[in-house]
């Protein structure tokens, strides 16, 4: 029963069992996935993917990507403050790409020298 309790809320997505299941009159939400956002009553501007994103979660314009109900998802985010975190490894290309035209502006870090380069469509360079 997605959106059981809403009563007053507008402009909300909620795709499977449970998902914003007490949002009762806020707006602007997205939660995709079993329990996603299951347990706010209140919040605006939220997008939460998987099942048990954010289910805990009690504030407004945060992003949740996860699996579970966890307060550290593998990216949890806040759109008020612009911010991101990223909780795990995250990859960005490697010591091994050509730079040229079809890589300009990757981010890579060459784990030899211990530098962030950047291509800038003709060379690595660092971004240190």
């Amino acid at each position: 029963q997605a959106l059981r309790s809403n009563t007053a809320g507008e402009n909300n997505i909620a795709l499977w069992d449970s998902t914003l299941f007490h949002n009762s009159t806020w707006t602007n939400n997205v939660a995709i996935g079993k329990n996603a956002w299951r347990n706010n009553v209140i919040g605006v501007g939220n997008v939460f993917i998987g099942h048990q994103a954010g289910a805990d979660e009690t504030g407004s314009n945060k992003l949740y990507i996860a699996n579970s109900a966890t307060s550290t998802p593998l990216i949890k985010g806040d759109f008020s403050s612009k911010q991101v975190e990223i909780n795990g490894s995250l990859k960005i290309g490697t010591t091994s790409s050509n730079c040229d035209a079809t890589t300009e502006w990757t981010i890579r870090y060459d784990k030899w020298a211990k530098i962030f380069q950047g291509c800038n469509g003709t060379n690595w360079v660092s971004l240190n």
